[in-house]
């Protein structure tokens, strides 16, 4: 997992063969064009993760979502509010 938080801008390429292409630099290797099964780039405050064994990635509004599952909110506290 990666927070984009306080790295270079990072871009990422997904190919149809399975591999995930992750660096600061576009075109960092040689992939054929048509292999490329989408491309992005990861945005401040977001996350990357990569489940080798689930063979997926998951994307940032699914990890935040689990996390907050694992640990919610408690004592009534909210987010935007002062106590």
């Amino acid at each position: 997992m990666l927070d984009r938080n306080g790295l270079r801008p990072a871009r990422y390429w997904v190919t149809k063969d399975q591999r995930v292409i992750f660096a600061s630099e576009v075109g960092v290797l040689a992939i054929d064009p048509s292999n490329i099964e989408r491309k992005g780039r990861l945005q401040p405050g977001r996350m990357f993760l990569v489940d080798v064994a689930q063979g997926r990635i998951i994307d940032d509004d699914e990890i935040k979502r689990d996390l907050a599952r694992v640990r919610p909110t408690a004592n009534g506290w909210t987010p935007n509010r002062c106590p």
